[in-house]
Order: C-alpha cells, then structure tokens, then sequence
C-alpha cells in the first residue's frame, strides 16, 4: 500500500510497479492525462525489464543463453549502462548474479534459508559480465555462460526514473518529484505552490529491489524554485527517523542499505547486498550509503557499488566522477561524506 501526504497544491499519484510502491507528485502543469502517461510507462517497463515476467526481454535472454536476443532500445541502452557500471567498479556491481539472487530468495514468504555453500560457489563460478555481450548493431544481447542470469533490478528503477523525467519535461514540468521505491528524482527545484511535504512509503520488491523509504518535504525559501528536503532514512531509527537531509534541485538521491532487504538465521543477519565474487552479503562495517547525482540510472548503480567496494575504494570512485557525492552510514551510527555533500543537517 502506498501513503503519502495529502496537500490540494500538488497532483499526487501513487501505484505498485516494480514490486514497489511508486509516487509521482506535480507541482506545475498538474494535468492528470501525465500522470496516466507516467503509470502506463510505469507498466511498459515492468513488462520489458523484469526478470520475472515470462517474455520480457530479460526473461528472454535469460531463458535463451547462449543465443542471442532480439531486445528492445532501452533494453539495449540499460544493458550497456550496467556493462559501464561493471567494468568501472571491476565487477563489484556485474548484473550476472540473478541466480545467486534468486537462491537467496530475500523476497520470498519467509524469505531465506542460507544457502548451501557448495551450490553457493557453483554458482558464483559462473557470475562474470564479461559473459554479458550487447550487440548495438544487431539489437541483440547473449548471456555466453547458461548458467549465467542477467538481473538488471539494480540499475532498472534509477533508469526508469530518468526516463519519466525526460517525459515530464517535454510536457512542460518544472517542478515535481518522482519516488520510485525510495529512488527520488527531483524535478527541478520547489514552486511556490509546493506542499509543505511529501512522502511515500516504499515496500519490500523482488525484481526491481525497493529503496529505503523517503521523505521529501519543501525547503524553507521563499524564492521562486528553492531546494527540496529529501530525507534519508536512518537504519537504526523508526521510519520517519532521519540520519541526514539532502536539500537539492534536479538531483537524484538513492540509497543502498542492509536494511532494504534481508533475515535472520540462527541469530545473524544475512542482507541482500551480495558479494558478486564469493555470493555472499558484504560485512565491512556499512549499513548504508546514499548517492546524490544527477542522474537516477547512476546513482541507482553507484550506491549499490560502493557498498560492495566499502568506503575507502567507494569514496576514491566517487571523487573520480563529476557531480556526484556520497554519503556513508557506518554499523556504528556514524555518518561520513565526499566532499561536497549536500546535507542539511543530520
């Protein structure tokens, strides 16, 4: 279910793609046939990218290794982001890890048990994104090793995000926020007519993972376009309890955290932030990070990245990349940050 702060200065819709719950709110041109056009992009999407719908084209690809598959251009042009994301990160995000995100099963009723390590290895044997081959001319993408599954439910909802963007400004809107799942995309910057806030609760997915709930309320400027508060979620408070507020303008704030997704077994957490080279969650003293970006398709990628990587090998990437910052939430409390941050206060 979704929820969200009512306020008669904003279009608001909700609905559940993705295995999430999405919020589109308008602040300008607050015609309600763009929001009928978000949801059904919303829908076009799902149907395209999720690995668990039989004939969308990851299922395709998946059901089809080694051959090739005939895929749709934006299929094409995500393939060919993680690819990017793959390489840059020396495969510490690689989308070949489908099986061994299916074998952990975090989105299952009662999610688990702890794999077999045996069958954990196997599979991890075969994880690999250079087994991942995008043919731009031919429209085509292979998955070389059977064994393999492409999973692009780490990179799908940050492009998604991005996508809906583009179609709100060649309708005219300069100011709305798009949630999806935790993922928020900002629009431009707050109108004068901006509620005084805006939340959506985000819940738990399967193929595109949800984001950890946000909060996004108007900044206190009485300017034309001010900046918008998004507050992130503290891992170890009551929803609503904030470890830091981003205030911005037409950036995306995404978040990874142990918190997202995960169980109990025999008294340890196991979270669904997995090693791609072992096959196991990463313990390396985080519990989240957050990127702020301007594009959603980046900082969807990235945040899962520099979790993998931990903060050391995380911040030397992110200070390599323009525009980008992140923040890191430590497993003892503690907040630390790139340079240039946006924060308001934590």
């Amino acid at each position: 279910a979704a929820s969200a702060a009512t306020d008669s200065s904003a279009l608001l819709r909700t609905g559940f793609y993705f295995d999430t719950v999405i919020a589109i709110s308008l602040y300008d041109r607050k015609d309600p046939a763009i929001l009928d056009a978000c949801m059904q992009k919303c829908a076009h999407y799902e149907d395209l990218l999720s690995a668990q719908k039989k004939n969308s084209d990851v299922w395709n690809i998946n059901h089809s290794a080694p051959q090739a598959v005939k895929v749709s251009p934006e299929t094409l042009a995500l393939a060919k982001t993680a690819l990017h994301y793959a390489k840059l990160s020396e495969g510490a995000f690689d989308p070949t890890i489908g099986r061994i995100s299916d074998l952990w099963n975090f989105t299952g009723d009662p999610p688990g048990p702890v794999p077999d390590p045996k069958q954990l290895k196997e599979l991890a044997s075969h994880v690999g994104f250079e087994k991942l081959k995008v043919d731009e001319d031919a429209s085509t993408i292979a998955l070389t090793d059977k064994e393999a599954a492409l999973d692009l439910g780490g990179i799908a909802k940050g492009f998604i995000a991005d996508e809906l963007k583009t179609y709100l400004l060649a309708q005219g809107v300069h100011s709305a926020i798009i949630n999806l799942g935790g993922n928020v995309l900002l629009v431009g910057g707050k109108t004068t007519s901006a509620p005084s806030s805006a939340t959506a609760s985000s819940a738990a997915g399967s193929s595109f993972p949800s984001r950890p709930s946000a909060s996004v309320s108007a900044g206190a400027s009485s300017a034309a376009f001010s900046d918008f508060a998004v507050g992130i979620q503290d891992p170890f408070g009551a929803t609503g309890d904030f470890a830091a507020v981003v205030e911005a303008q037409d950036k995306s704030i995404v978040s990874s955290g142990t918190y997202e997704r995960y169980f109990k077994s025999d008294g340890k957490l196991y979270h669904h932030l997995l090693n791609p080279q072992t096959g196991y969650p990463v313990q390396n003293g985080l519990s989240g990070v957050t990127i702020v970006s301007d594009r959603s398709v980046d900082g969807d990628a990235l945040s899962t990245t520099c979790f993998i990587l931990g903060e050391k090998k995380g911040l030397q990437l992110i200070n390599t990349l323009p525009d980008t910052e992140v923040m890191f939430i430590h497993t003892d409390g503690s907040l630390s940050y790139s340079k240039n941050f946006p924060r308001a206060h934590s």
